[in-house]
């Protein structure tokens, strides 16, 4: 997709829209998130990891469904509420820390991936955040804080909000600058440093 063109502008054209029409036409009995899959796959609207951005192209597909006649399937049933995956008692707590970072033993990042690794970031999350652990959507990062002593913390990025008047006007950049760049920028969605752990306010930077 050509960069100045926003998704909701490159799909407002008049050609879009015919192209709209007929997925919908092809695709009738297909819910509204997959035609929102035949959308990005046609037009490659795809962010800076190469996954189809489904979720700006529905909210884009909604906004012109009224204005230039079609209609998108119906909403699904709404689902039970999703739960998130946690451990079945507390996350040990760490033993012998120092009271300086420097002198912690075998501190260390971990990257969440794993299955056991996720429920123990959830778990750390839920029992300590004041927000939870939550249900992180879109593009994320999540990192444990791991030590000799035990895990010590955690913390998440997640993908940028799409529009934010003080971060806009901050950076100065015009709407088209904003579609290019956008996915340079992070959001923290949390960040935890264990009480248990006696650090005088464990920080990001470790460095003591």
């Amino acid at each position: 997709m050509d960069r100045q063109y926003t998704l909701k502008q490159k799909l407002s054209q008049p050609e879009s829209i015919a192209v709209i029409k007929q997925i919908l036409i092809d695709h009738d009995h297909f819910p509204r998130s997959k035609i929102a899959d035949v959308v990005c796959e046609h037009f490659r609207f795809y962010d800076a990891q190469g996954k189809q951005q489904q979720g700006n192209c529905l909210k884009a597909l909604r906004d012109l469904e009224k204005a230039h006649d079609f209609t998108l399937p119906g909403t699904r049933q709404a689902s039970k509420k999703r739960t998130i995956k946690r451990l079945e008692q507390p996350v040990d707590e760490p033993v012998d820390v120092p009271a300086k970072a420097g002198d912690v033993c075998g501190l260390h990042l971990v990257q969440v991936s794993s299955d056991s690794e996720t429920r123990i970031w959830n778990e750390m999350m839920s029992r300590e955040h004041p927000r939870g652990a939550g249900i992180m959507v879109g593009a994320q990062l999540r990192y444990l804080i791991n030590s000799s002593h035990g895990w010590l913390g955690g913390f998440g990025f997640g993908a940028s909000a799409l529009n934010l008047k003080d971060r806009d006007q901050w950076i100065g950049w015009d709407e088209n600058i904003k579609q290019q760049h956008r996915f340079r920028v992070v959001n923290m969605s949390r960040f935890f440093d264990s009480p248990l752990s006696q650090m005088s306010k464990f920080s990001l930077a470790m460095h003591g």
